[in-house]
C-alpha cells in the first residue's frame, strides 16, 4: 500500500490555501514526502510533514517567504547556503548530473587534447633567438614539376651576399653511425652543417665553442677526409661522457678513429626542420660541412637564414630573385630548368604537410564540442522546464527572480566544475593516446601538454556552456508572472520549450551526422590505403646499413670490392633467401633525383623539355628481394654490376609518360646522376618495373630511374635488403658471424621494411582513428539528446496520450504521433548534416589526397547507421507511451 501524508495535516494545508496555489503546494509537499519515505522511512517522513505544516502555520503561506520549501532567496547573502542547496538538488537528480558531467567531460576533454596539439605544433614559437626572423630557402623547378628542392653549397655561398640576410646556413640529411661507448658499439644520429649554423639560430653552446672558418675549408674533388672536430648533443654528453665538465678536447671514438669534441649543445637544443628534409631533431654529433666548390650536382642542403635588422621577407625575396637571375649565366641549367628560390618563415615551413591535418583534427573536435554544447543546453532546458511549476510557486511565495537565477547558477557552477575536472583528466589521458597514435614525423608533438592556456581553455568552455544554458533557461522559465505561469496549461508551455529543445537536438543531429560522414569516409580511405599497391612487398624484408671499418680510409675501388665481398658473404648467411641493396629505400622520403631527357629532348637541345626523376642505385637482387613486378624486359643483373654497363631500369610511370602504348626497351635517355660538371651521361633502358612509392602511400607522379651501383663508378647502394622467413634469427646470425670474422664492421639503421610502410600509413591511420572516435562519440551524444527530447515529449503529453487512448486510439497510432514531433528535428538535422558532411569531406580530401570526396556508398552507409542508432535510442521513451494508463489519467482529471 502506498504511504500517504497525515490526513489531518492535509486538511490543515487545504484550509490555509486558496486558489490554484493549493494544488501546486500540495503536489510539491507530496513529492518531497515520498522522497523522505524512500530515504528515511514512513515515521520520519510523517514527522517531517508535520514540521512543514507547523512552519506554514507559524509564518503563513501568504507571506513573501517560503518556509515549507526553502526558496533560493532564503538567506540570500549566504553563498554556502546556495552551494549546499545546489549540491542537494544535483544529488537528488543523479541521472541529470551524471549525464551533464559526462557530456561536458567528453566535449572538453576532446577539444582540450586537440588544442594542446595545435598549440604545441602550430602556435608555440620556435626555441631560438627572435624566431620570427628565421626563414627557410627552397628551390622550386616548375618546368620540371618539382618544389621544395634542397640547395647546393654554391647556392649558399651566393645567397650569403644578400644584404637583407644576416646569415645563411645549410644542413645535410641525418645519417646513422656507430661509435664506441665504454668499448660497446652504440648507434647515433649524425649530420653536417655549415660552420655558422648556431650563429644564424642564435644559440650558444653549453660548453666549449663552435666551429671555425677553417672547419669549412674546401676539399679536393672526390675526397672525403674524416672530420677532426665535432659538437655533441647534451644527451650524448651525459651518456657517453658522464656529463664530464672537462669533455672539451676529449675524443668521440669511432671503431677506427676518433674525433675531438669542441662543444656541447644546450639540453633543449633541437633543430626543428620539416620532416621532408630528413633532418631529425635529435642529432647526437654535428660535423662541419666540407665540400668541393666545383661539384655542382649535389643538392642536399636544407637552408636556414636570418633576416637582417629592418629587412622584411618580401625585401629578402626580391634580393634573392636578383641573385637567382644572375646565376643563369654561371649555371645555364638553372635557366633551362626555370629554377626559382623561395623564402618561407621557418615555423610555416616546419608545419608544412601537417598543419592541415592538425587543424582538421581540431575542427573535428570543435564539432564534437558543439554537439556536447547543444546536448548540455538541451538537458538543462529539459530540467528547468520540468521545474517551471516549482519556480512559479517560489516566485509567488516571495522568491525573487535574481535569487532563482543565482541558485540555478550555483548548480551550473558545480556542474561546470565537475565537468571541467573530468574533462581535463580525460584530456590528459587522451594526450597520451594521441601521442602514441600520431605519426612520428609530426614536429614538436612531444612537447604537447595539458597545462596553462589549455587548462584555461577547457575550464572556460565548461563554465560558458553550463552557465549560459542555465541562465537562459531560467530567464525564460521565470519570464511570466507567477500566477500566469500557474494558470498556463502544461501543454502550451511545454510546447514552447519542446520546440526550443527540438532545435537544439536538430543542431546536434546535424553536427553528429557531419562527423559520422567524415568518419565513414576516413574508414573507407584507410581500408583502401591498407590494401593499396605500393610497388613492392614489404613482408619478410630486413634492411640495414653496414659500416665497414675501412670505409673512410679506402679508395673507391677498394670500397667497391669490399661491398662485393660483403654481398657474397651475406648471401651465405643461414636464413637469407634473396640479398640486394639500394641507395635510398622506398617510402623513406629522402629525395635523390636528377634531371633526365629522352633522345628526342637531347636531339632538340631544349633542356626545358627535360624532367626530374628519382634516381636510385641498386645492386643485383634488390628487385627480387622486394618482389618488384617486372612489366617488361629484365632486372639489373650481376654482369651489369661487374661491367658498369650504361644500362638502366625505369618504372612504368616514366615509360607511359614518354612512350604510351609502346615498348620502352632499347630506348636511351640522358641523365646527370653523378656528373660533377653538369655533363649528360646516356644509358639504355633494359627493363620496366612497377612504380614504387617514395614519399607516401598517396599515388605519386614522379618517375624513377634505377641504375647499377657501379654505373659511372658509383658506390651509393649501401642499404641492404634481405628477404627472409625469420628476421630475428637472420639478424642474430649476421651479427654473430660479423663479430667472429670482422668485429669492427657494425650494422646501423636496422629495421623491417614493414616499419617504413606502417610509418607511411601512420597519418591516415591517425586521422582515421581520431575522426572515427569523434564521430562515434558525437553520434552517442546526439542520440542521448534525442532520447531526452522524446522522454520530455512523452512526459508533457501524458495527459493527451491518456485521453487519446481512452477515446479508442490505437497505441501504434499514438506512438507515431509522439515520434513525429522529434522526427522532424531529426530530418532537418540529417539534411544539414549531409551538407556539412560534404563540406567536411571536401576539406579532408584537400588535407589527405587519398580521400575520395564523393562516394555515394559512404553517404548511404552513414545514413543507415545513423537511422538505426536513432531508432534504438527512441525505443525506451516510445515504449513509455504504451505504459500510459488511460484510467489513471482520466481519474486524475
Amino acid at each position: 500500500m502506498t504511504p500517504t501524508p497525515p490526513r489531518l495535516a492535509l486538511l490543515f494545508v487545504a484550509r490555509l490555501l486558496r486558489g490554484p496555489i493549493r494544488a501546486h503546494v500540495l503536489g510539491d509537499l507530496d513529492a518531497l514526502f515520498h522522497e523522505q519515505v524512500r530515504r528515511r522511512g514512513i515515521a520520519a517522513a510523517r514527522a517531517w510533514y508535520w514540521k512543514q505544516v507547523w512552519r506554514s502555520v507559524r509564518y503563513g503561506f501568504g507571506s513573501r517567504r517560503l518556509p515549507s520549501i526553502p526558496a533560493p532567496g532564503h538567506n540570500a547573502m549566504s553563498l554556502p547556503f546556495d552551494v549546499r542547496l545546489a549540491l542537494r538538488s544535483l544529488i537528488r537528480d543523479p541521472k541529470f548530473t551524471i549525464a551533464v558531467v559526462t557530456v561536458l567531460a567528453l566535449g572538453v576533454g576532446a577539444s582540450s587534447a586537440t588544442y594542446s596539439i595545435v598549440r604545441a605544433v602550430l602556435l608555440a614559437p620556435l626555441p631560438y633567438d627572435d624566431p620570427d626572423r628565421l626563414v627557410i630557402l627552397w628551390h622550386d623547378i616548375p618546368a620540371r614539376d618539382r618544389s621544395n628542392w634542397p640547395l647546393g653549397t654554391h647556392d649558399i655561398a651566393d645567397y650569403r651576399a644578400a644584404a637583407s640576410l644576416k646569415g645563411v646556413a645549410g644542413v645535410t640529411p641525418a645519417n646513422a653511425a656507430t661509435i664506441l661507448v665504454d668499448g660497446n658499439p652504440t648507434e647515433v644520429q649524425t649530420a653536417a652543417a655549415t660552420v655558422n649554423l648556431l650563429d644564424v639560430l642564435g644559440v650558444a653552446p653549453l660548453l666549449g665553442g663552435t666551429f671555425a672558418a677553417i672547419d669549412e675549408a674546401p676539399v679536393a674533388q672526390g675526397s672525403t677526409p674524416p672530420p677532426t672536430r665535432v659538437m655533441i648533443s647534451h644527451s650524448l654528453w651525459r651518456s657517453a661522457f658522464g656529463a664530464d665538465s672537462d669533455v672539451i678536447g676529449q675524443l668521440v671514438q669511432y671503431p677506427t678513429f676518433g674525433v675531438e669534441v669542441i662543444g656541447v649543445l644546450p639540453p633543449d637544443f633541437r633543430l626543428h626542420l620539416n620532416p621532408a628534409t630528413s633532418v631529425v631533431d635529435d642529432i647526437d654529433i654535428w660535423f662541419p660541412w666540407q665540400f668541393d666548390p666545383t661539384f655542382r650536382n649535389t643538392y642536399i642542403l636544407s637552408t636556414v637564414a636570418r633576416l637582417a635588422p629592418g629587412a622584411g621577407i618580401e625585401q629578402a625575396q626580391a634580393e634573392v630573385d636578383g641573385i637567382v637571375a644572375s646565376q643563369f649565366d654561371k649555371y645555364p641549367v638553372y635557366g633551362s630548368a626555370g629554377v626559382e628560390t623561395r623564402l618561407e618563415p621557418m615555423l610555416v615551413d616546419l608545419t608544412r604537410g601537417v598543419s592541415s591535418l592538425v587543424w582538421t583534427l581540431f575542427a573535428t573536435a570543435a564539432a564534437l564540442l558543439a554537439v556536447a554544447c547543444t546536448n548540455v543546453a538541451a538537458l538543462v532546458l529539459l530540467r528547468i522546464s520540468g521545474r517551471r511549476a516549482q519556480l512559479a510557486v517560489q516566485m509567488a511565495l516571495g522568491a525573487s527572480r535574481s535569487a532563482l537565477l543565482r541558485q540555478l547558477a550555483a548548480e551550473a557552477v558545480l556542474l561546470a566544475t565537475l565537468g571541467s575536472v573530468a574533462g581535463l583528466g580525460l584530456a590528459t589521458f587522451a594526450m597520451r593516446t594521441f601521442i602514441a597514435l600520431v605519426p612520428t614525423d609530426v614536429p614538436r608533438l612531444q612537447s604537447a601538454t595539458v597545462a596553462g592556456p589549455v587548462v584555461a581553455y577547457g575550464i572556460s568552455i565548461a563554465f560558458a556552456i553550463t552557465l549560459l544554458a542555465s541562465i537562459w533557461a531560467t530567464w525564460r522559465g521565470t519570464s511570466a508572472r507567477p500566477l500566469e505561469s500557474l494558470r498556463q496549461s502544461a501543454s502550451s508551455d511545454g510546447h514552447r520549450h519542446r520546440r526550443t529543445q527540438g532545435s537544439l537536438v536538430g543542431a546536434g543531429v546535424a553536427l553528429s551526422f557531419t562527423l559520422l560522414i567524415g568518419s565513414a569516409h576516413m574508414v573507407e580511405t584507410f581500408v583502401r590505403v591498407q590494401s593499396g599497391d605500393l610497388g613492392f612487398l614489404s613482408e619478410g624484408v630486413v634492411t640495414f646499413k653496414a659500416s665497414p671499418a675501412n670505409l673512410r680510409s679506402s679508395t673507391a675501388e677498394e670500397h667497391s670490392e669490399y661491398l662485393r665481398e660483403f654481398d657474397e658473404w651475406l648471401s651465405t648467411v643461414p636464413g637469407a633467401e634473396v640479398v640486394g641493396a639500394i641507395s635510398v629505400l622506398p617510402l623513406s622520403g629522402q629525395p635523390s633525383a636528377s634531371a633526365y631527357g629522352t633522345q628526342e629532348a637531347v636531339a632538340s637541345g631544349d633542356e626545358s623539355a627535360f624532367r626530374v626523376a628519382e634516381g636510385r642505385w641498386v645492386r643485383p637482387g634488390y628487385f627480387e628481394a622486394v618482389r618488384s613486378v617486372l612489366v617488361e624486359g629484365r632486372f639489373i643483373n650481376a654482369e651489369d654490376q661487374r661491367s658498369g654497363a650504361p644500362v638502366i631500369v625505369v618504372d612504368d610511370l616514366l615509360a607511359e609518360r614518354h612512350w604510351p602504348g609502346q615498348s620502352a626497351l632499347g630506348r636511351r635517355i640522358a641523365h646527370r646522376f653523378t656528373s660533377t660538371t653538369g655533363e649528360l651521361a646516356t644509358a639504355e633502358i633494359v627493363g620496366v618495373v612497377r612504380h614504387q612509392h617514395h614519399y607516401g602511400v598517396v599515388a605519386e607522379d614522379t618517375e624513377t630511374i634505377y641504375a647499377a651501383s657501379s654505373h659511372l663508378g658509383g658506390n651509393q647502394a649501401r642499404t641492404w635488403v634481405v628477404r627472409t622467413a625469420d628476421p630475428d634469427s637472420l639478424l642474430a646470425s649476421i651479427r654473430n658471424e660479423l663479430a667472429s670474422i670482422e668485429p669492427e664492421t657494425t650494422l646501423a639503421e636496422v629495421q623491417l621494411l614493414d616499419e617504413l610502410v606502417k610509418t607511411a600509413r601512420a597519418p591516415t591511420r591517425f586521422a582515421t582513428t581520431l575522426v572515427a572516435v569523434f564521430g562515434a562519440v558525437g553520434l552517442v551524444l546526439a542520440m542521448a539528446g534525442l532520447q531526452s527530447m522524446l522522454a520530455r515529449v512523452v512526459g508533457d503529453r501524458r495527459r493527451e496520450i491518456g485521453i487519446r487512448m481512452a477515446l479508442g486510439s490505437r497505441p501504434s497510432r499514438v506512438v507515431q504521433l509522439v515520434a513525429a514531433e522529434s522526427m522532424l528535428s531529426v530530418a532537418f538535422g540529417l539534411v544539414g548534416g549531409a551538407l556539412g558532411g560534404y563540406l567536411l569531406t571536401r576539406y579532408l580530401a584537400s588535407t589527405l589526397p587519398e580521400i575520395q570526396a564523393t562516394s555515394a556508398a559512404v553517404y548511404v552507409a552513414a545514413a543507415a547507421a545513423f537511422l538505426i542508432t536513432a531508432s534504438l535510442a527512441s525505443t525506451t521513451p516510445l515504449r513509455a507511451v504504451l505504459r500510459v494508463n488511460p484510467l489513471e489519467v482520466t481519474r486524475a482529471e
